[in-house]
Order: C-alpha cells, then structure tokens, then sequence
C-alpha cells in the first residue's frame, strides 16, 4: 500500500475517532455552570468555565481551564482561580437553566 494514501486517512480517522468525541465530552463538561467552593472567600461560589479553551487544552494537554464568570465577582476579581485547581475537589454541575447568583 501506497503510504500517501493510509497516512492521511489514519489522521482522518484519528481526527473522527479520538480528538472530536474528546474535544465536545469536554466541550459539553465545561459549558455549565459549577458549583464549588471558593478558598479565598470561604464560601460556595458559582463559576462559568470558558468550555471552548478548555476542550482545546484537553486535546493538547495545556493549561487548566479558566473561570469566565464568578458570583462573588467584582469583589474577587483577577483572583488566581484556585477553586479550579485539582486540589480544590470535584465541582458540581449545576442546572443549565440556574442563573449565576450576584453577590
């Protein structure tokens, strides 16, 4: 076989098989609102996570995702986000349709 011919359909299939269903499960993750808990002001705070760089930073192992929107801002504003970090525990989905609370 002809390898001009298998390696762009193996990167195809690589594409089709691996980083879309990959991408959009993280894509689909992130898009919601969380809940956790914020170690700066010692109590629950609810966050937006910009899905989009999060599913390209799962495809290419960059950096952790990042808050788009916080409850507790403008106070906590430009925080160094550590409610997101591993350490920080498992955050919990919200409800697509909760809006996010203004403190």
């Amino acid at each position: 076989m002809d390898p001009w011919l298998v390696l762009p359909l193996l990167a195809a299939v690589t594409i089709a098989f691996v980083l879309l269903p990959v991408g959009l499960a993280v894509w689909t993750e992130y898009r919601r609102p969380r809940r956790v808990d914020c170690p700066l002001a010692g109590r629950p705070a609810t966050v937006l996570v910009d899905a989009d760089l999060a599913a390209a930073a799962a495809l290419v192992g960059a950096r952790p995702p990042a808050v788009k929107a916080c409850s507790l801002w403008p106070r906590y504003l430009g925080c160094p986000q550590p409610c997101l970090s591993p350490q920080a525990g498992d955050a919990q989905a919200t409800s697509r349709t909760s809006p996010l609370a203004t403190s």
